[in-house]
């Protein structure tokens, strides 16, 4: 079987080509990946038709996109995954101190758990939120040589 019927055999065994948003085989691909199944030796014409052929043969086969995870993002909650968080607070950012919540861009929220204090002018910054020991987690600006120990909220 050649390389192009083993790929075009794939992305439909995958759904990575889901008839709903229809995408190309060159937006689907990468140059190298194009070039290995030999797509490149294809007319326009010819490139054309297999994307239509593509296109016709997922919206029979009714395959879509894989369903999304409906599981909760329980990171930074007692017995979630314990991975770095590095997201966005959307608008205005002034620092923290006890007590301040922030609800990041991905919408988890975290509150400052310890006494201290930063103050900084910035808009829409990035946050790293990484795990400590004991299950507590720090919350820092990069940039900035400070942190604060946060706990998730939601």
């Amino acid at each position: 079987m050649s390389r192009l019927a083993c790929a075009l055999l794939a992305a439909l065994a995958c759904g990575a080509l889901p008839a709903q948003s229809f995408s190309t085989l060159e937006e689907r691909m990468s140059g190298r990946e194009f070039r290995e199944a030999g797509l490149e030796k294809l007319s326009s014409a010819e490139l054309s038709a297999l994307n239509a052929w593509l296109q016709r043969e997922l919206g029979r086969s009714g395959q879509g996109p894989a369903p999304a995870s409906t599981a909760p993002d329980r990171t930074g909650f007692q017995g979630g995954p314990e991975g770095e968080v590095v997201s966005t607070i959307p608008g205005e950012f002034t620092g923290w101190s006890r007590g301040t919540r922030f609800e990041l861009e991905n919408g988890q929220v975290w509150e400052v758990t310890d006494g201290g204090s930063f103050v900084a002018r910035l808009s829409n910054p990035t946050v790293r939120i990484r795990p400590g020991s004991f299950g507590s987690f720090f919350l820092s600006v990069p940039g900035y040589n400070t942190q604060a120990r946060v706990k998730r909220i939601r």
